[in-house]
């Protein structure tokens, strides 16, 4: 009995490098038994934590984000109409005329087949990526306007459809307001010098 105590106190512990705890057997000398160590992983409660507060921070933040990409949207929208009326207004002093209704704003890209636009410029008014609104619509142009100015300039918003209150109505070069226009996408007053 005295020796069984004996062997089992000349155990000795000693580290290897994969961090693994060996033990040399004192009955057998030759043979070592390995016990893993404690794996560094997470439990399963602690990833559920984590999981909790990412939904909790996502439901407060992606509304807040989503709202302000809707109103980048429209902002977008008011600027594209200013650019586009100054490139018609570059396009009337070039050919003194504004495009007709079916020539629309590709007349700004392409040369129009009319003969009486002899002075167009070439490589156009504006790329050809100008002419698409921030979803994905074409703007709309009128020749002659029908809202009190020369032309008529418009993207049909978010809902793709005319009418509506909110950033899915009409956003056109007669109702721009926010960014300091007077309501004609020209920067000018009324659209003709």
């Amino acid at each position: 009995m005295i020796r069984r105590h004996l062997l089992g106190s000349t155990r000795l512990l000693a580290r290897t490098q994969m961090g693994s705890t060996d033990m040399l057997d004192a009955r057998s000398p030759l043979r070592i038994r390995t016990r893993p160590a404690r794996s560094a992983g997470f439990t399963l409660i602690e990833i559920m934590v984590v999981v909790v507060i990412i939904g909790l921070l996502a439901a407060m933040i992606v509304p807040s984000v989503v709202g302000h990409v809707e109103q980048a949207r429209v902002t977008r929208a008011h600027q594209d109409i200013q650019a586009l009326g100054t490139a018609l207004t570059m396009y009337r002093i070039d050919n003194f005329k504004y495009p007709t209704t079916d020539q629309g704003l590709k007349a700004l890209i392409e040369r129009p087949a009319d003969p009486t636009i002899k002075n167009w410029r070439e490589g156009g008014y504006i790329g050809q990526g100008s002419l698409k609104d921030p979803w994905g619509n074409d703007y709309q142009y009128v020749y002659p306007g029908t809202h009190g100015h020369e032309y008529d300039l418009y993207s049909l918003g978010a809902n793709g459809e005319e009418g509506g209150t909110d950033s899915s109505s009409v956003i056109g070069n007669w109702n721009l307001d926010s960014n300091g226009a007077n309501g004609n996408g020209t920067g000018g007053t009324g659209g003709a010098p």
